[in-house]
């Protein structure tokens, strides 16, 4: 599905959340965490890797230490993530990979070069996953995996639900139904597709605390129907009190319909 998405927004709320992504991102830590396990079920060994947003490059690093051997590209739309992966490798004395800046709908891989595509929480950003799958396979050489997490319609819907009785803005970034990267992948001409799908929940004391932390892991909105402008103290106090009805336990939780796949190139 072809979206119209904000890149230029995106890109800069992911640079400014460089320096903050880590403390904050708990749960892709452990969506990440969850993919690197499953490497090992794949029984592979590849010689060339390629990370697509690669954020802070914890999950590089975690890969680096796997395929000592292999050469490694690393790759994200924002300097400042890429950035943060150098210093964390050379902090670690291990090997700074290939860096790439670019925004993975631009992919620039060579045809047939690539023998594993890691990408975690980060697909969801591609303006069309068909064409995105139809990359990565170009990509991959033949008995080439891709292994992926993304998230699905229902991520964030406690907070789609309350915006939706507040304006009738889209405030919450449109996710693709797991049905739609199982026929991306197929149309791809990729084979032995999996994937599965699971509710994970984070949860907060306040509204304050949950969009701050958004903030801090560079989540924005970048439907090009979202509203513009900051978000005012009307409308925040609005959304914090249609969000209330979902408090359990003194704890507002949000829900993330997260995606496991991943798939082979014949």
């Amino acid at each position: 599905m072809a979206l119209t998405i904000d890149k230029n927004s995106a890109c800069k709320s992911f640079s400014n959340a460089a320096n903050t992504y880590d403390e904050r991102a708990v749960m892709q830590h452990n969506v990440a965490d969850k993919m690197l396990s499953q490497l090992e079920e794949l029984n592979i060994a590849p010689e060339t890797i390629l990370d697509v947003g690669c954020g802070t490059g914890r999950a590089v690093e975690e890969i680096t230490r796997r395929y000592p051997n292999a050469k490694i590209i690393a790759s994200d739309f924002a300097q400042p993530m890429l950035d943060f992966t150098k210093d964390r490798l050379l902090k670690k004395d291990l090997a700074v990979p290939e860096l790439l800046c670019e925004d993975m709908d631009q992919l620039t891989i060579d045809d047939n070069s690539i023998d594993l595509i890691f990408t975690t929480s980060a697909i969801q950003w591609s303006a069309d996953i068909n064409l995105l799958f139809k990359k990565f396979f170009r990509a991959l050489r033949p008995n080439g995996y891709i292994i992926f997490s993304t998230f699905g319609p229902e991520t964030m819907w406690q907070l789609r639900e309350s915006w939706s009785r507040v304006d009738g803005y889209k405030h919450i970034h449109h996710f693709t139904e797991v049905s739609g990267y199982e026929t991306a992948l197929l149309n791809g001409g990729f084979t032995e597709v999996t994937i599965s799908n699971e509710e994970q929940i984070v949860n907060y004391h306040t509204l304050k605390d949950l969009m701050k932390d958004l903030k801090k892991v560079g989540v924005v909105n970048a439907n090009s129907e979202r509203a513009r402008g900051m978000l005012g103290k009307t409308a925040f106090t609005q959304l914090s009190n249609e969000y209330e009805i979902y408090r359990i336990d003194d704890c507002l939780p949000l829900s993330y319909d997260v995606i496991f796949g991943h798939a082979r190139k014949p």
